[in-house]
């Protein structure tokens, strides 16, 4: 289940859930050394992708159904659900024997040797699974008291940072960084961090006017290195812009090269870029209107084009960063 969620967008084979169930209540029904919260939390995973397939979700979406089915209540624990029952047990019977232990030495100081079970629960899972918050409150939700809240936390915490790197699920990555699942979420930080400025350079850009002939237009489009063409009405206002894929279909129709202009061809409302936006902002512009380009303007003067930013641009700019601070920076 972690390395379908990390590695494999979520995806979950069908036959997974269902050879889960019988193979478990085989094993189980007959007196097999196995617990239930391991088959509970892989049939859950198995149904929440299979589900994500009939719904045609994307990989984030199916990534959380994965979870969600995974997150059963077998502890009662809906908020902290970590459905293993041997870090469990084993956490629970080291913490009760340490607080018997120091109930027989120093009584005056542990009251109350049972409260050390709950502890016990919480630090030794969250150390081995590399969970100290979820750990925390599934033992408050076990128990159904928060009145241990504070010394859990501190158990916890320190199980976890002595533990290091050493985890129970061999499949889990170190980081959140080192796993393709949350890539976008470390490329989309990076990119509000970088403006629109920082990636171009004023130059000069081919701009065609609201009247300009088919087949005026399909000669400079040939003899330009632009992909998209702003369009401009005669004060020098943006009106439009166009590229090849405006002009493909009707391009080699000379019968109507003197009919159509490039006002009938591009899109009109052309979306601006300024440069202190940041690239996600101008990468989002362009994902919303579905192209790969866009012009460049001041705030000042809305309708001179200074540049044109595209996706190669920014995609480009952030691999350069990247590379050479590293991801972190």
């Amino acid at each position: 289940m972690i390395e379908a969620f990390h590695r494999r967008g979520g995806y979950i084979r069908k036959r997974v859930p269902l050879v889960k169930i019988l193979a478990s209540a085989l094993t189980i029904g007959r007196g097999g050394s196995a617990g239930k919260e391991g088959p509970i939390a892989q049939i859950g995973a198995g149904f929440g992708s299979f589900m994500a397939t009939v719904l045609k979700l994307k990989p984030r979406d199916r990534r959380i159904l994965v979870l969600a089915g995974a997150a059963g209540a077998i502890f009662h624990a809906p908020l902290g659900a970590e459905i293993f029952a041997p870090s469990v047990f084993m956490g629970a019977m080291l913490g009760g024997a340490f607080g018997y232990l120091g109930h027989q030495v120093a009584p005056g100081w542990v009251i109350h040797p049972n409260s050390f079970v709950l502890v016990g629960i919480g630090g030794f899972f969250a150390g081995v699974a590399k969970v100290p918050v979820a750990s925390i409150i599934m033992a408050c939700e076990m128990c159904a008291s928060y009145t241990l809240l504070v010394p859990l936390m501190l158990v916890s915490t320190i199980s976890y940072l002595l533990l290091g790197k050493v985890s129970l699920y061999e499949k889990q990555v170190v980081t959140r960084l080192a796993s393709p699942a949350h890539t976008t979420e470390f490329t989309r930080g990076l990119l509000e961090k970088m403006s629109v400025a920082d990636v171009v350079e004023p130059h000069p850009v081919v701009v065609v006017g609201e009247k300009m002939p088919l087949g005026q237009l399909v000669e400079v489009m040939a003899h330009s290195q632009q992909i998209y063409f702003p369009v401009v009405s005669l004060d020098g206002r943006v009106t439009g812009i166009l590229s090849i894929n405006d002009v493909r279909e009707v391009m080699f129709d000379e019968s109507v090269h003197q009919l159509i202009v490039a006002k009938d061809v591009a899109t009109p409302n052309v979306v601006r870029v300024f440069g202190d936006e940041s690239l996600q902002e101008a990468l989002d512009k362009m994902v919303l209107l579905n192209v790969d380009e866009l012009p460049v303007v001041k705030e000042e003067a809305p309708d001179e084009i200074v540049a044109m930013i595209s996706k190669r641009d920014i995609i480009g700019y952030y691999h350069s960063r990247t590379v050479r601070k590293g991801p972190s920076t």
